[in-house]
């Protein structure tokens, strides 16, 4: 005879049901807050010398414009003289001029030119920090700065992927890679060995395992026949996430994600890779590939409201990373 009481109390579902968190988080998978992070905005050669573009991160908006100097800046788009939008501005030579009254703003921020004006008044435009790496335009809208973590030295061979939009919050997009439970179920994969998660600062978590696809063919088109593959899956925010793979060779994979104006997720990936090695460029794209076009479905129509599990533990981790801003 079956116990009902014991099968009520061995039931983790069931057990933490009293204990659900909330739907909206203060900002994991929150789209009303926008962390600071670093965010990929784009193609760097979208941008050329004396362009000027609108973009946004959430519903936060940004004019970015580059000088005749090469220089990338990121400002705040609305003029501190009548709040003309300064993505219809010109680019002249190493300021940008508001098309409005002609006022003029240097990479600084600060009102260098203002035709109606004796002298140039104290008016400043809020910067924000900038980067170009891995082919893509970064800007940086933390309170505090931290670098843009660094990728292996000796991957010289960069290949972006086209941009595609998910549905799922971009903390959820980075957060698959935490997802371990889900490597079996999704992907056909067995864990091996030991796996190890570490916070390795205030806003980056680690995870190391080692897998191998259950699927033949699988193994033989990414080449981890004999020794499966080793994996590093580091993330820095909630919106920035490096993947490396060790064995059966050495790549990386950046990982993007970026909130929509609208919702969801603009992502691109940046393939990390040896240079004279083109079999193992496909052979690491392979692997990705299989991931990812299992996951974009479940992505695409997720309703995120965890009723946390312990084989949950290192997803709730990265939870909880993102929410200590």
């Amino acid at each position: 005879m079956i116990d009902g009481t014991r099968k009520f109390q061995g039931d983790p579902e069931q057990r933490i049901s009293t204990d659900r968190p909330s739907r909206v988080s203060p900002l994991f998978a929150n789209p009303e807050r926008i962390r600071g992070d670093w965010y990929a905005l784009g193609r760097s050669r979208q941008l050329k010398s004396g362009a000027v573009l609108p973009f946004s991160v959430g519903s936060k908006k940004l004019v970015l414009w580059r000088g005749a100097d090469g220089r990338l800046n990121a400002q705040e788009p609305a003029c501190p003289h009548t709040g003309a939008d300064l993505s219809q501005g010109e680019v002249i030579d190493n300021s940008l001029r508001c098309a409005f009254h002609h006022w003029r703003f240097d990479g600084g921020g600060r009102c260098v030119v203002a035709p109606t004006c004796d002298l140039p008044p104290d008016r400043r435009l809020r910067c924000y920090p900038t980067e170009e790496r891995w082919g893509l335009i970064w800007v940086f809208l933390g309170r505090t700065f931290r670098p843009l973590p660094d990728a292996h030295e000796s991957l010289s061979k960069v290949i972006l992927t086209p941009s595609q939009t998910l549905r799922a919050h971009p903390h959820l997009v980075i957060g698959n890679g935490f997802d371990v439970s889900h490597l079996g179920p999704v992907h056909r994969m067995e864990l091996s060995g030991e796996m190890i998660c570490e916070q390795t600062h205030k806003h980056g978590l680690t995870l190391k395992y080692e897998a191998q696809f259950t699927q033949r063919y699988k193994r033989l088109l990414t080449g981890s026949t004999r020794e499966g593959l080793s994996v590093t899956f580091m993330s820095d925010g909630g919106s920035f996430a490096l993947l490396t793979v060790t064995k059966p060779f050495l790549f990386q994979t950046v990982f993007t994600a970026r909130p929509g104006s609208s919702g969801g997720t603009a992502t691109q990936l940046a393939f990390l890779l040896p240079r004279r090695r083109p079999d193992q460029w496909i052979r690491a794209m392979l692997a990705l590939a299989f991931l990812l076009a299992d996951d974009k479905k479940i992505l695409d129509a997720i309703d995120f409201s965890p009723g946390w599990v312990p084989s949950d533990a290192v997803l709730r981790k990265f939870c909880r990373v993102v929410n200590t801003e």
